[in-house]
C-alpha cells in the first residue's frame, strides 16, 4: 500500500488486536482505517442479539484501548448479516454512531448473501435521523444474473483482465469498487488443516498468485478508506 500510496480499511477481529496491538496501531499510523470485524469472528445468525451485542461492546473496548482511530465501520464476519439479524444489527451500529455497514454480500452462495440486496451503496436506515450506509463488496449484475469478483475466492480464480475490467465497468455505474482480501488470501505457507473439498478450493486455490495480483491493482487503480467516501455520500443525503 505505501509503495503504490494507496489507503485502505482494515476490517479487523478484536481478539487479533488485543494479541498484537502495535500491529494495528501502524495501521493507523499509516493513515488507514480501522473498523471492526466483531471480536470472536463468530457468525452473527449463530448469535442472539444479546450475544452479539456483547461481542461488539468488547470488541469495542479493545480498540478504543490502543488507539483513538474512531471506529465507523462494520463488517460481519462472513457477511452473516440477514433479514433475521439485520434490523438489531443497525440498532447497535447506530447507538455506537457508526457511519456504515458492510457486511451483506448481494449474491446468494451456499453459505452467505442475498441476491436480492442492491449492489451498490445505499442508506440502510432510513429511520433514523443520521444515515447508516451498507457498502457491499462489488459484484456485475447483468438483470438476473450476478457475478462476484471482487475479493477472497473469487478475486484469486478469476483472470486479472476480468477483475480490471469489471472494475472499470463498476466505476462506469458511478461507483467506486469494493475489494477485500484476507491475510491468507496472499499466503501459501499456512497451515492447510480444513477438511472437505470444497472448503479446501475455497480456502486454498490460487495462494501463490493472489500478491501478484493486488500488485497490479494497487498501480491500475486509485484506492482510498471506506469512511471517508461515506462521509462524501453524507453530504448528498
Amino acid at each position: 500500500m505505501k509503495e503504490s500510496n494507496n489507503k485502505a480499511t482494515f476490517f479487523a477481529v478484536a481478539s487479533l488486536v488485543h494479541r498484537s496491538p502495535e500491529l494495528f496501531q501502524r495501521i493507523v499510523d499509516e493513515g488507514h482505517e480501522l473498523a471492526s470485524h466483531s471480536y470472536s469472528h463468530k457468525m452473527l445468525n449463530k448469535q442472539s442479539r444479546e450475544e452479539f451485542e456483547k461481542d461488539f461492546e468488547k470488541s469495542m473496548d479493545i480498540f478504543s484501548s490502543i488507539t483513538d482511530h474512531k471506529i465507523s465501520g462494520f463488517r460481519a464476519p462472513s457477511w452473516s448479516v440477514n433479514e433475521e439479524n439485520k434490523t438489531y444489527v443497525i440498532d447497535i451500529l447506530n447507538k455506537h454512531g457508526f457511519l456504515y455497514d458492510s457486511s451483506i454480500f448481494p449474491f446468494k452462495t451456499f453459505l452467505y448473501g442475498d441476491n436480492n440486496a442492491p449492489n451498490y451503496p445505499y442508506v440502510i436506515n432510513s429511520d433514523n435521523s443520521t444515515p447508516l450506509f451498507e457498502v457491499p463488496p462489488s459484484i456485475l449484475k447483468f438483470n438476473r444474473i450476478r457475478i462476484p469478483f471482487s475479493g477472497g475466492f473469487y478475486f484469486r480464480v478469476l483472470p486479472y483482465v476480468f477483475i480490471k475490467n469489471s472494475i472499470k465497468m463498476t466505476n462506469k455505474m458511478g461507483y467506486p469498487a469494493v475489494i477485500y482480501l484476507h491475510a491468507y488470501d496472499m499466503d501459501p505457507g499456512q497451515p492447510k488443516n480444513i477438511k472437505g473439498f470444497t472448503n479446501r478450493m475455497i480456502q486454498y486455490t490460487n495462494l501463490k498468485s493472489c500478491k501478484v495480483k493486488l500488485q497490479k491493482l494497487l498501480h491500475d487503480f486509485k484506492f482510498g478508506r471506506m469512511d471517508e467516501y461515506v462521509r462524501g455520500l453524507m453530504k448528498e443525503v
